[in-house]
């Protein structure tokens, strides 16, 4: 309850001929009404405390008083006890009283306090049939008193019974509902809109079958005919036993709050359909599938990205995440961390740099900012998938004879990250895989993780042939509810790129040994005459065959005899591969130290001939160096 709320009652609760009493969760004393005070006559600071009980109650009883309330505490159950107390009017005299003390819940199930209540028992505690009555006269007070509690909320109040008809409603239900105070409304959700009632009678059945806490969002009619929007939740009260005696609920009003939220989420929602691109990149050897769905609570809308999208040197890069925040402000910052890894990557594509640049921005951004991703670099030419992860779910990777893989690389989320030496995960990737790689709207779409998890890599095994992989699992683990939280999902699917050979755009592999000097101008020849098929200019032409020449000679200097080249043509560019077996280098393009020296001198001028130069270690060993040749081939 407020505090406006606890004052009304107690200002009601002052006015009753019996004694009321609260106390804090933990069993504090912290006030009592003017008939206690005035019964035993100590100081206000002093009557409403266990220290003014200890006063008055008689020495023999105040051990029993408090094992009672101590037990009660303890098991989360209503009290009672009888006990002498000494009253004002009498200097050596003892009453005896019945005291009753019941726990108060909130709408989430927790004991915000306890509500006493006493009567004076002394004249008939030996009559029994007296005492009977005397306990029920209590208990009709006592359910008078929580009634009192219940009209100075400002909140619809019901009961039901313990199979879901209501049974009672508080003054402000029929205030607002204009429903005659003495009318029987049996079924609760009478008044509910059209379009919510349904929904809400199939939710009320589920936590009655279950005894869970209730809580959803619906619409109800006012006496004068409009409708505004409620948050309902209702609770279980429970016996010694556990069995379900009553269920409590509330209806708080919601309208202008919801209002406001559902402008947000739709702004939030659009700005995040803005910033997540609507078409995937089109790249010769892989399928893509992608599906984005925001949640159905306004709380927890607008952070969730996905991203694909091809570097000049052909590699693919492709990420997933989730801010931890939601509405407007999430959307903002998805759109920025998005576009932060898509910078970090055109930089430096390697997962765990990426991942620690994002990580300093993130930073920059809030000290109480975090989020959650995944970011991998897929190499067509040597089918490498490199990965590294900030606190995400694990993708699920199926092979083409049907074995499972999470790729679970775990780190700290963004914001809250390490920097570690560590290198991203690799592994080798054959036609046929498919990768699926989601947020945790999908696997905490139950509100169990690990059943979660779990569902989706069995889905995942199901639907993997499915034209569609991304939408096929959404629909198989949501199963047409209405998920509470944003769900992303991007599924890449890696085809035979060698089937690709002479199709519109390919890529063409040679292997030979980099001392025969024919096989290497044989393959040179081979290289030239394709990039002028493809509409290359002859002086493009010549610069690329001048770049090839200069890679095989650094090879021979530096590497193993064996050498793979491929030359990858796409719609925007032609990039040459080259890959030894050597010890393995990286390389910044610089000037040379020495000018007329060889070493490193190959090198600088490929960079000055390519629209860009990169030279990095293949996990498997030796060197893998991409030139992104000048020129573009022309698109037939």
């Amino acid at each position: 309850m407020t505090a406006a709320v606890i004052e009304e009652f107690r200002r009601h609760a002052d006015g009753l001929p019996i004694f009321v009493w609260m106390q804090e969760p933990g069993g504090r004393i912290d006030w009592a009404n003017r008939t206690w005070h005035e019964f035993v006559a100590l100081p206000p600071d002093i009557g409403a405390s266990l220290e003014g009980w200890a006063r008055v109650v008689h020495p023999e009883d105040f051990a029993s008083v408090q094992a009672a309330m101590s037990d009660g505490i303890r098991d989360s159950s209503i009290f009672e006890a009888e006990y002498r107390v000494r009253p004002s009017t009498e200097r050596d005299g003892y009453r005896w009283i019945l005291a009753r003390t019941t726990p108060q819940y909130d709408a989430q199930g927790r004991i915000t306090h306890w509500l006493g209540l006493g009567t004076d028992i002394h004249a008939s505690r030996t009559r029994a049939d007296d005492r009977a009555a005397i306990v029920a006269d209590l208990a009709k007070k006592e359910a008078q008193a929580l009634r009192l509690i219940a009209d100075s909320i400002p909140q619809l109040v019901w009961t039901s019974q313990p199979d879901g008809h209501g049974d009672w409603f508080n003054q402000r239900w029929y205030d607002y509902t204009g429903h005659p105070r003495q009318s029987l409304i049996a079924e609760v959700w009478q008044d509910a809109h059209a379009d919510d009632i349904g929904r809400v009678r199939a939710e009320w059945d589920t936590a009655l079958s279950s005894g869970g806490t209730f809580e959803t969002e619906l619409r109800l009619r006012g006496a004068d005919g409009s409708y505004r929007m409620f948050l309902s939740r209702a609770m279980p009260l429970r016996d010694r036993t556990g069995a379900i005696v009553r269920w409590f609920g509330t209806n708080t009003d919601i309208d202008v709050e919801y209002s406001v939220r559902t402008r947000e989420r739709r702004i939030a929602h659009t700005f995040q359909q803005a910033a997540l691109q609507s078409k995937l990149p089109d790249v010769v050897g892989l399928s893509f599938d992608a599906i984005y769905e925001p949640g159905q609570s306004d709380a927890l809308v607008g952070g969730d990205w996905f991203d694909a999208f091809r570097l000049v040197d052909g590699r693919v890069v492709l990420s997933v995440g989730d801010v931890g925040s939601s509405g407007l402000a999430a959307a903002v910052t998805m759109g920025s961390l998005r576009q932060s890894i898509r910078t970090a990557a055109l930089i430096n594509p390697d997962p765990v740099a990426v991942l620690d640049a994002v990580d300093r921005i993130v930073r920059d951004m809030s000290p109480d900012l975090f989020a959650t991703a995944f970011v991998a670099v897929f190499d067509a030419v040597h089918g490498e998938l490199r990965y590294a992860s900030a606190g995400h779910p694990p993708p699920v990777l199926r092979r083409p004879n049907g074995d499972i893989t999470l790729l679970d690389a775990f780190a700290l989320p963004l914001g809250l990250r390490q920097r570690t030496s560590a290198a991203a995960a690799a592994l080798d990737v054959s036609p046929g895989t498919l990768l699926v790689m989601y947020t945790d709207g999908l696997t905490e779409f139950g509100r169990d993780p690990i059943a979660g998890e779990a569902n989706v890599t069995a889905a995942v095994g199901t639907y993997a042939e499915e034209p569609r992989p991304a939408h096929a699992l959404y629909q198989a683990v949501v199963d047409g509810l209405a998920p509470r939280d944003d769900i992303a999902i991007l599924s890449v699917r890696f085809d035979d790129t060698a089937a690709c050979h002479g199709s519109r755009y390919g890529v063409w592999n040679w292997t030979f040994d980099a001392t025969d000097g024919a096989a290497a101008a044989a393959t040179r020849e081979e290289i030239g005459g394709i990039l002028r098929d493809r509409g290359m200019a002859g002086a493009d032409v010549t610069s690329a065959e001048l770049v090839f020449a200069e890679l095989i000679g650094n090879v021979l200097r530096h590497a193993s005899r064996i050498v793979r080249v491929a030359l990858d043509c796409n719609e925007d560019n032609a990039v040459l591969h080259v890959l030894d077996e050597g010890k393995g280098f990286e390389h910044n393009p610089r000037l040379p130290s020495d000018l007329l020296a060889e070493r490193g001198r190959g090198l600088y001028i490929v960079s000055h001939l390519t629209e860009e130069l990169s030279i990095t270690r293949r996990t498997a060993g030796g060197s893998h160096m991409r030139a992104v040749l000048s020129g573009t081939p022309r698109r037939s």
